[in-house]
């Protein structure tokens, strides 16, 4: 038995009876509908002919209308003067013109996916189809299609936005919408996290990539800021055990091993208690593309409205293509995508990123540079902000001149590229037993703002390859990654 596409007749006769007789009413929905939004092939003309007057800065009443399927030679097929003089005589109420749209655009978007339902299937039956590729393909249609409009804006509009954002950063001393890392010598370089902004932290692995997102993602939901943590890398019940050891002060790897006291449990106890109350929101589904990730970023949105989406890692990030096997072009896709999901939610995103190998191979100084990013991809160009942590002492305890000393833990945070304001360098204290980290001073009680110190990149304690830190190297370009 056929069933009839969705649709609803009355709220398509409602939108176009409503615009008839009301000239701020196409204005209300343009953005909203478009000719093929209706089901009905009338409304379909008409509503297309109403476009061609709205777009000519002409009246869309009656008498328009009619006229304009005239000249389209269309008028018969819209219903004649007769039906156009009856969708303006029964239409309810026109101010509820939003309303009927909203109705419209429902239906439109249920015939959409019955269509796209429909070609899948087909496509199931094909053997040389992938599932991935199919879903891939599903997945991009249905969020490009509900993706929003976006439209031009005066420039008397976009220096009032910015003139209110800065009046707002001299009454309140932070920007509204900005946030925090917790680090006060970060904060004062960075300001903080920026809406739509993409933040890349890069580090070779065991530098403590994961441990600084945690942290960050901890401070900003302390704030009662909801954060987004996508991770590919770890699962969520090894997220949940750094949590609770960087919370409690308690050994991460006593936590593993049930190596605790009476008293430690206790302490985890309450400090699981704690954490249940934060706004933190953990993704730990293996194996995910961009698109996926796209999908997921947006439902956390959603349900709950999360003002910053970290992602570990980029280059766990799988292929759109199964045929694509270059790193760096897959990492190129990727971030391309995480930069547009930025600008979509409105939102930072902050994503976790390798460092080439190349750092470990011969280089006598082994921070990190900005080059390093090269070979996973276009990061450099798409960050906004690229930070990359440096830990002295994980070189130290593989040295067997070294490994009696007693290890210095400090680490430099570099702000690689800020593009909004200086580049820099800071130091914190990283604590190996609870993999955290926190301001140098040891006096402290985990203030809401954490101290740290800051070194500029011409301070004479620096050593004599810190001039060379930020620029690139041409040997660099062919980094085998």
């Amino acid at each position: 038995m056929d069933t009839a596409p969705p649709f609803d007749n009355q709220a398509e006769q409602g939108v176009l009876g409503s615009i008839l007789i009301d000239d701020t009413a196409f204005a209300k929905v343009v953005e909203m509908l478009s000719a093929e939004s209706f089901y009905s092939i009338r409304h379909i003309l008409i509503y297309a002919a109403m476009q061609t007057l709205f777009d000519e800065g002409r009246p869309t009443d009656l008498v328009m209308v009619s006229a304009e399927l005239k000249r389209r030679a269309k008028l018969s097929a819209a219903g004649g003067d007769w039906y156009i003089f009856e969708l303006g005589e029964t239409v309810p109420f026109p101010r509820n013109v939003v309303y009927y749209a909203q109705i419209v655009q429902e239906k439109s978007e249920l015939r959409q996916l019955a269509i796209m339902a429909g070609e899948v299937g087909a496509q199931a039956y094909d053997p040389a189809s992938k599932s991935s590729d199919i879903i891939n393909e599903l997945a991009s249609r249905v969020f490009d299609g509900r993706a929003p409009k976006k439209e031009y804006r005066a420039l008397s509009s976009v220096v009032e936005r910015a003139y209110e954002l800065v009046e707002s950063t001299k009454l309140d001393g932070v920007p509204a919408n900005v946030i925090r890392t917790g680090f006060k010598c970060l904060d004062d370089e960075l300001i903080g996290f920026m809406p739509k902004e993409y933040i890349v932290l890069g580090a070779r692995p065991s530098m403590g990539k994961t441990a600084l997102a945690l942290r960050f993602s901890l401070n900003a939901a302390k704030n009662n800021i909801p954060v987004g943590f996508i991770s590919i890398e770890m699962s969520e019940t090894a997220l949940g055990m750094r949590l609770l050891a960087m919370e409690s002060g308690v050994s991460l790897r006593q936590m593993r091993r049930g190596w605790i006291s009476r008293e430690e449990l206790e302490k985890i106890k309450e400090t699981q208690k704690k954490l249940s109350t934060l706004p933190i929101y953990v993704d730990d589904t293996a194996l995910q593309n961009s698109t996926t990730i796209r999908a997921r970023a947006r439902r956390l949105q959603v349900q709950h409205e999360v003002k910053l989406i970290i992602v570990d890692h980029l280059q766990k990030i799988q292929p759109m293509d199964d045929k694509e096997t270059s790193l760096p072009a897959i990492t190129t896709k990727n971030s391309a995508q995480l930069v547009m999901l930025a600008k979509e939610l409105n939102v930072p995103i902050f994503v976790i990123s390798q460092l080439s190998r190349e750092l470990e191979k011969g280089r006598r100084n082994k921070r990190p540079q900005l080059s390093d990013l090269r070979e996973s991809g276009s990061i450099e160009q798409d960050a906004d902000v690229v930070l990359m942590i440096y830990r002295q002492a994980y070189y130290d305890i593989q040295d067997p001149k070294k490994r009696n000393e007693e290890l210095d833990n400090t680490s430099e945070i570099f702000i690689a590229k800020n593009r909004n304001g200086p580049q820099r360098h800071v130091e914190l204290l990283f604590m190996p037993e609870t993999a955290d980290f926190v301001p140098l001073e040891k006096d402290h009680e985990t203030p809401p703002a954490h101290q740290g110190k800051i070194i500029g990149l011409n301070d004479d304690d620096d050593d004599d390859d810190d001039d060379d830190l930020f620029k690139g190297d041409d040997n660099d370009d062919d980094i085998p990654f």
